[in-house]
């Protein structure tokens, strides 16, 4: 996986939309990126839990949080690019966020592991990668992996996009993995599928 290329297609869109444009994470429609995050804590008891957002961008998922008025959790967001921490500490103040990559850093065991959107662009070695970042982060969740991605191209422009078919995916997450998948198509996002990956 080129690291260094997907560093740099997300330093573009910071240049050129800044951190005020959700542009500036890759996304494209403001109603969509709020929508995506009702999808991704429905029916989830967030209430005392301690979660880990991967790929959290400019924190949205935090934000999110804090509005739903989910009480008395822990929250830690990372990302592997300095940029876009400095933004969500910018725009959260009262979050935590850090410069980290969960496969060459350490990172600790959490009831909730978030990953919105955040393995959507597309190199040489994209599907290990996100088969190697999704057996990491089930290995860090006590509870349940949440994660957001692109699955039909054909809402989206040509682009170094990474997509995957969710059915597939559950079937192979179960067959791999001691955990119970649900998959959530909701048509207000389209082109995207979210796994619920339940850990027995």
């Amino acid at each position: 996986m080129d690291l260094e290329f997907v560093k740099r297609f997300y330093e573009e869109h910071l240049t050129r939309y800044g951190k005020e444009d959700i542009r500036g994470m890759g996304w494209h429609e403001e109603d969509e990126y709020s929508i995506r995050f009702d999808i991704v804590t429905q029916g989830l008891d967030l209430d005392n839990a301690s979660i880990l957002d991967v790929g959290c961008g400019y924190g949205g998922l935090y934000k999110h949080l804090v509005m739903s008025e989910v009480k008395n959790f822990s929250y830690l967001g990372i990302d592997f690019l300095p940029q876009m921490v400095k933004a969500a500490k910018e725009k959260n103040p009262t979050g935590r966020f850090e410069v980290c990559d969960i496969l060459s850093d350490n990172a600790y065991p959490c009831d909730y592991v978030f990953c919105i959107g955040a393995l959507n662009v597309k190199t040489e070695g994209s599907n290990e990668y996100f088969r190697e970042m999704l057996a990491k982060m089930i290995s860090l969740a006590k509870k349940a992996v949440i994660i957001s991605f692109l699955s039909d191209k054909m809402y989206l422009a040509n682009g170094p996009y990474h997509f995957e078919n969710a059915e597939q995916l559950k079937t192979e997450l179960e067959q791999n993995h001691q955990v119970k998948v649900e998959v959530r198509n909701d048509p207000r996002l389209r082109g995207e599928s979210c796994l619920v990956i339940h850990r027995f």
